[in-house]
C-alpha cells in the first residue's frame, strides 16, 4: 500500500502519482509477504515548482523579418539551465535572447519557448509574434509638363511606419 502524503494511496507495485502543488510529501510503502510479515518505509519527496515561460519580442521594419526576443522566464523553485526557442519548422535557437529573420515578412508565427530549470522541470509559452511588413517605398508625381512645377511624393509601403528621411 502506497500513501503519497497528500492524500493519495495506490496498491499497484510501480505506481504513478502526480502532485497537485510543490512541496515535500511523506510518501510511505507499506508490504506484506507470503508469510504475512508487515514492513514500512517513509521517505519524503519533494515535489519542485516549475518554471515560468515568458518572453517578449520587438521588431522593426527593417531588416525585413528580423524579430529580436527578450526572455522573461523565472525560475520558481531553481535557476534555468536551459532554453529552446522554435520560431518556424526547421528553425531554432539555445541563446537566452535571440534574434531570428523570419521567411515572410507581414506575417503570424506562433513561437514557442521551453525553459529548464537544474531540477529538469520544464515550462513552455507559445505566443503569436506578428512580423512587421519589410520596409519599403515608392513615389508619385503629379503631371510631367516642360517648364512647370512638378511635385514628388515619397510613400511608404510598409503600414505603420514612418519615414525618417527624404
Amino acid at each position: 500500500l502506497w500513501t503519497f502524503g497528500d492524500g493519495g494511496t495506490s496498491t499497484i507495485q510501480n505506481p504513478n502519482h502526480t502532485y497537485t502543488a510543490a512541496g515535500t510529501y511523506n510518501v510511505t510503502l507499506v508490504v506484506t509477504n507470503l508469510s504475512n510479515c508487515i514492513d514500512s518505509i517513509t521517505i519524503p519527496v519533494t515535489a519542485r515548482p516549475k518554471p515560468i515561460a515568458a518572453f517578449i519580442y520587438t521588431n522593426f521594419f527593417c531588416p525585413a523579418g528580423q524579430v529580436t526576443f527578450q526572455d522573461q522566464s523565472t525560475g520558481v523553485g531553481g535557476a534555468i539551465t536551459d532554453r529552446r526557442w522554435i520560431f518556424e519548422p526547421g528553425d531554432e535557437s539555445t541563446l537566452i535572447n535571440p534574434t531570428h529573420i523570419f521567411s515572410v515578412p507581414d506575417s503570424t508565427y506562433a513561437v514557442m519557448l521551453i525553459v529548464t530549470d537544474n531540477y529538469g522541470c520544464q515550462d513552455s509559452i507559445v505566443d503569436s509574434v506578428y512580423v512587421k511588413p519589410a520596409f519599403g517605398f515608392h513615389f508619385v508625381s503629379d503631371t510631367v509638363c516642360f517648364k512647370e512645377i512638378t511635385h514628388f511624393t515619397p510613400v511608404n509601403e510598409a503600414d505603420g511606419d514612418s519615414l525618417y528621411s527624404v
